[in-house]
């Protein structure tokens, strides 16, 4: 295999993601660069960061960028706020929608935990509804 491919494949990640349920969650990111407040969607969380995709008319950050999430669990529940740096940032097709990652910094053991019991939460109700979990580590 040529090493670029391998290099592709390879999962560098310290926890394992699940396909995040974003009718079940808000997210705020605010740039500490910037500025910027934009509304990203999730498409897989784990406690060590998530994958989101968002709008470029909207705004955007880019790789290398300090951020800090104000993420909502659930509705009526009080939001936390989480450090976090954007790790990796992508333009897709039409250049309207972009994609990235965003590696969460240093958590309280009070904040690491729920976030521990929303990924297995999400988890549980991939397993409940007959779906393979293995499908949404990613």
């Amino acid at each position: 295999m040529l090493w670029f491919l391998k290099k592709r494949t390879t999962d560098r990640r310290r926890s394992p993601r699940v396909r995040f349920p974003s009718s079940r969650s808000q997210l705020v990111v605010r740039s500490l660069n910037d500025g910027q407040i934009l509304h990203p969607r999730i498409l897989d969380i784990g406690t060590g960061g998530f994958r989101f995709r968002g709008d470029s008319r909207r705004g955007r950050v880019y790789k290398g960028d300090r951020v800090e999430i104000e993420l909502l669990f659930t509705m009526g529940d009080i939001p936390v706020k989480i450090p976090g740096e954007v790790v990796w940032f992508q333009v897709l097709g039409n250049g309207l929608q972009y994609e990235g990652g965003v590696r969460f910094g240093k958590m309280t053991p009070e904040v690491l935990q729920r976030m521990d019991e929303f990924v297995k939460k999400v988890q549980s109700l991939e397993i409940q509804a007959g779906l393979d979990s293995e499908e949404y580590v990613i």
